[in-house]
């Protein structure tokens, strides 16, 4: 068999696309299979081991389950938490360019009716939003839920 019916072959056993896919989230997959492939034999190679495509595809998956997500910074958006606004220590600050910004706490509270459109010269910069002194500073970074 020649190389391209093998890799055909070793993809049809693992096939992950589904009938009810769009045809661009098939594609990627396909894509992303072929890629896994391509990584298995080169690993295969250089190693000098004999594995099955199944187990390298589970070290694969355990290898970047062990990475873990990435610290991610959402701006603005209510529901989202930001990590280490409740643990680390955050400090207000003035804003420099002069400019107001709107109050993340006042605008996106469910709890407490508050004037939507308060503004405030004061921002905690590690977590890049725009805070009244108080009591928002103190409830955004104590509080899980607003």
């Amino acid at each position: 068999m020649g190389i391209v019916d093998q890799c055909d072959m070793q993809l049809s056993f693992t096939e992950s696309t589904r009938k009810t896919m769009k045809w661009y989230k098939k594609l990627f997959i396909h894509l992303l299979d072929l890629a896994v492939y391509n990584s298995y034999i080169l690993y295969k190679e250089s190693r000098n081991v004999e594995m099955e495509l199944s187990t390298f595809r589970l070290q694969l998956i355990k290898e970047l389950c062990e990475r873990g997500p990435q610290e991610k910074h959402y701006h603005d958006r209510p529901g989202q938490e930001r990590p280490g606004r409740l643990t680390e220590r955050h400090f207000p600050s003035l804003i420099t360019n002069g400019r107001r910004r709107k109050c993340h706490i006042c605008s996106n509270t469910r709890k407490k009716p508050r004037n939507n459109n308060q503004k405030t010269y004061y921002e905690c910069v590690e977590c890049n939003v725009g805070l009244c002194v108080s009591p928002c500073f103190k409830e955004y970074h104590t509080l899980m839920h607003f």
